[in-house]
């Protein structure tokens, strides 16, 4: 072989790898930008789903404090019981055999109602053993 057909064999070989390496390079190039597309498209879905997300937590943090906000105190709890002695207990049977809740007989004498509640239940069960 002559040493000008080498030399256009040569030159020929370079080319053809030459255009082999644009093509590869061209190929590379749209490959990364699908996928930066595809990136992108996955960054905005997150987005969407953490904001989302925070909604959900805002009205979730909302709904605890208001459940865990402090019930308002009656005034009524704030004046001392007295025990309840005697004269109370019939006091308390007087006002249930006139048809009083026991939330109006504790109220109206300033007993606490599971105090009043236990005394009615016993006097019932007292009555229906007799």
């Amino acid at each position: 072989m002559s040493p000008q057909a080498q030399t256009l064999l040569l030159c020929g070989f370079s080319a053809v790898t030459m255009l082999a390496c644009l093509l590869l390079f061209l190929s590379l190039k749209r490959d990364n930008a699908a996928l930066r597309r595809r990136a992108q498209a996955d960054r905005d879905a997150f987005q969407q789903s953490l904001s989302s997300f925070q909604r959900s937590l805002a009205k979730l943090q909302a709904s605890l404090a208001e459940r865990e906000a402090p019930a308002p105190v009656a005034p009524a709890a704030a004046v001392p019981m007295e025990s309840m002695n005697i004269n109370k207990r019939s006091q308390v049977l007087r006002l249930f055999r006139r048809g009083e809740s026991a939330e109006h007989i504790a109220a109206t004498l300033h007993l606490p109602r599971h105090e009043v509640e236990l005394l009615l239940k016993v006097h019932r069960a007292v009555i229906s053993q007799l």
